[in-house]
Parts: C-alpha cells; structure tokens; sequence
C-alpha cells in the first residue's frame, strides 16, 4: 500500500504543479488586482456564504461513499442511481435554504446576483466531489488526478481570454464566476461519464430502503464536514459583517487566504489518497502505523518549510503577487501561513479517524474548534481586524490539529518515538536558521528564497525526517 500510495501521490503532485500555481497566482491574482480588494472582498464573503451551507449537498455523503465503495467495489452499480436522486433533492434543498437565510440577512441586488451563480458552483463541485469519490474508491488515482485539475485549466482558458485578449472593455468579477460555472459542469458531465462506465448500469433504478440507508449513515460525515467549514470559513464572514469597511478588511485576508488556499491543496491529495487506502487496509485489519508515519513525515516536511519561508518572506512575497505590501497586508499573510503546518496534521490523522469511523470524537473536537473560532473571532475582529482572524485561526487550527493527534495515538496505539520527534523539532530550527541566516544572502529575494527551499529539502534528508533510501525503494517498487 505504501508504494501504491507514494507513485500516485508523485502524479497528483506532478499535475497540480501543472496547473494550479498558475490558476491561482496567475488567473485568481489578476482578476483581485483588476477588479480591486473592496469588489474581490465582496466576492470572497460570498463564497464563503455559499461553502457554509454546502453541508446540505453533501450531508457527508461523499465522504461515506469514498470509505464504503473502497471496501466494497461491488456496491457501485446499486450506489450511483440512489446517490444521484438524494443529491438533486439535496440541491434543491441547498437553494431555498441558502436564499432564505440571505434574505434574512438583508442582502442587497449586487450580493444576490453574485450569490446565485456562486450557488450553482457549489451544486457542480458536489456532484463532482461525489462522482470523483467513486473513482478514487476504485484506485484510479491518476484519473481521478486529471479530473481534479480539468475545472482549473478550463477556467485558466476561458479567463485568460477575457483578461488579456482584448474581448471586453472592462473585466468583471461577474465573468469568473460564469467562467468557474462553465468549467465545473464540464468538468461534472465528464466525470459522470467515466463513473457511469465503471459502474456499468443499464437503468436508473431507485431502492428507498438504499436511500434510507445512505442518508443515514452519512450523517455523522455530514456534521463532521459542517462543523469544519465553519471554523474555517467563517473568519471572512465575521470580518465583512463586523466591521464598517468589511468588504476591505475581507479582500486583505483574501490576499493571505489564497496562498494557503494553494498550498492546502497538497494536504487535500495525501487526504484523498489516504482515506481509501486506510478504509481498506483497516478492512483487511493491516497495520497503518507505518504507512502512517511516513504520510506523516512527508507532509510535516512540506508544511514546516512552508510555513517559516512564507512568514520570513513575507513581505517580498505580498509584493511580488500582488506589486504592492503594505505592513497590515504582509503580518496578515506571515502568520496565517503558520496554520498549514497544524492543517496538515488533520489531513492525516483526520482522515485516518475517519476511515475507522470515529465519528463521535471527531464531531467533539470540531464543535470545539467552532465554538472557539467563532468567540475569538468576535473578540478580536473588531479590535484588530484581519489580524484578530488570523490569530483565530491560528489557536483554532494549533488546537484542533492537537486533538486529532492525541485521539490517533489513544484509538490506534500509535507510537511517535523520541528519535522521531527529535528529527521532527531538528528540522523546524534547521529550517529557522536557514531562513535568518540566508534570507539576505543576495540582493534578489526570489534567489534566496529557491535557496532556501532547496536547503530546507537537503535538511530533510540530513535529519532523516525523509530517507532517500527508503523513498527511492518505494519509487521504484511503484
């Protein structure tokens, strides 16, 4: 399972480089700059309004149908017809709910036109999270790695044209958002396509007591992924509906956001990897410890670089995407990065609690870590703006990442012994030094940091967090 688990991860990686940076820096970055912080700030609190209700077309679904149809591929062909009628009633449900809570909140004719397409992105991305769930369930981890990035370079084709092809005379924010509909209902219509083949249905034929069943067991996901939305999307809500310039103080944290937005995708592929592949090594009751450990030191590795390079370059960086930092800007994104690092613990051993259906502790810790988000954010927010969200974060995610590990090691036994962790706390002051001692070795940021880097990924390996020895043989075992 482990050399099955690192080729596939080298893939998904591979294809994400491909794609996603340039989405994200190229097309996302560009279209905040063209349309300004006060108009993208408004945009980024709405999405967030329509990811806070996607609760209601998931109710955890995609999550229970990933872990059951990797234990038993044979399902499948029962699964999808029922799964395909609940989610449609979920839609709809999905839409009443969230436009009558909007207009509770008084939205204005800008806010809801903006909203009802970004509500339809959300209805195509859980049509697509569930149609992608079949086919990693199944192992076929690279189809499900082009599937992942197909949406994104739709929408790189689409916006680049409107950005810099002379087409229109003024870009709005409304053109990526029609952009981004387009390519999620491609992107749904070519996933069902390659699902419907596997699954080798002739009819769509509806089982109700199938239907009771998925509902029911799905609840304890569903909960599970409401209770982290929340806590970690609610920190640009709060800021644009506490404070009198929202909108702004929502678009600065937009800034930070988007680069731990980038970065998180990583941590969702070892997730989306590992939860079939522990579902089924649980099945067969194999050993997850090693396996574990190394997802564990791979990723640790990761997020540790990233997030002490991000926070000593942090200004250079803000400068460069966006060709201007300001102070308030740049300590935003500095210490928002940090978070990653507490992230990347729940995407490995959130979803190994997950996989072994520890539904009860998990909902636990995350109605806590909602609790205590929201609570600091209504504290601080207004005393210190997008800094007080992200120091919400920060303490919320430390704090959550610590109950998920402490849950692992009593469910599974699983041992971190002292060389371990000495390797791991060797490394992060490896990774400090590096950065304070060469972060002016140049006069060009941009060449200290690629340095950096590269020294950060050599001390990964003189510390032995990573083994060479041991990464070539699963590479070549794959």
């Amino acid at each position: 399972m482990k050399e099955k688990f690192f080729s596939n991860l080298l893939f998904l990686l591979l294809v994400n480089l491909l794609v996603k940076p340039f989405y994200i820096f190229g097309i996302d970055r560009t279209v905040q700059v063209t349309v300004g912080d006060d108009v993208y700030g408004l945009y980024f609190a709405l999405y967030n309004v329509s990811v806070l209700f996607y609760i209601l077309l998931d109710l955890g679904m995609t999550n229970y149908n990933n872990r059951t149809i990797a234990q038993d591929t044979s399902l499948l062909k029962d699964y999808v017809p029922n799964f395909l009628l609940v989610k449609s009633i979920l839609s709809i449900s999905y839409l009443l709910l969230l436009f009558g809570m909007v207009w509770l909140w008084q939205y204005d004719k800008l806010e809801l036109r903006l909203l009802l397409p970004l509500a339809l992105n959300q209805v195509l991305i859980s049509f697509i999270f569930y149609f992608r769930s079949n086919i990693s369930a199944l192992h076929y981890f690279k189809i499900d790695g082009l599937l992942s990035a197909l949406d994104r370079v739709l929408v790189i084709a689409i916006c680049s044209v409107l950005l810099w092809g002379n087409v229109v005379e003024e870009f709005r924010i409304e053109y990526f958002i029609y952009a981004q509909t387009f390519a999620y209902g491609i992107t749904a219509l070519v996933s069902f396509a390659v699902v419907a083949k596997y699954a080798a249905f002739r009819r769509f034929e509806v089982k109700w007591d199938t239907m009771r069943q998925i509902i029911r067991e799905s609840l304890p996901f569903a909960l599970l992924v409401l209770l982290m939305t929340i806590y970690n999307r609610i920190d640009s809500i709060m800021l644009e509906r506490l404070l009198p310039n929202g909108a702004f103080h929502s678009g600065i944290y937009a800034k930070a956001y988007r680069l731990l937005d980038a970065v998180n995708v990583f941590g969702l592929l070892f997730a989306g990897l590992l939860m079939p592949i522990f579902a089924r090594m649980l099945k067969d009751k194999q050993p997850i410890e090693s396996l574990s450990r190394l997802s564990f030191g791979l990723i640790s590795a990761l997020s540790i670089t990233v997030g002490i390079c991000c926070y000593f370059f942090r200004h250079p960086m803000m400068t460069f995407i966006y060709g201007d930092s300001t102070l308030y800007t740049a300590t935003v994104f500095g210490w928002l990065m940090f978070s990653f690092m507490f992230i990347a613990c729940v995407y490995i051993y959130g979803t190994l609690l997950n996989a072994n259906l520890n539904m009860l502790p998990l909902n636990i810790i995350a109605v806590s870590g909602v609790l205590l988000n929201v609570a600091l954010n209504w504290v601080l927010i207004p005393r210190y703006q997008a800094i007080g969200a992200t120091a919400a974060t920060l303490i919320t995610q430390f704090l959550v990442a610590g109950g998920h590990i402490f849950l692992a090691i009593w469910v599974f036994k699983l041992r971190f012994p002292l060389v371990f962790l000495g390797r791991l706390l060797a490394f992060a002051l490896s990774v400090c030094g590096l950065n304070y001692f060469l972060i002016h070795l140049t006069p060009n940021w941009l060449i200290n940091f690629v340095l950096i880097v590269l020294c950060c990924i050599a001390a990964a390996f003189l510390t032995r967090l990573l083994r060479l020895k041991e990464l070539i043989g699963l590479l070549r075992a794959s």
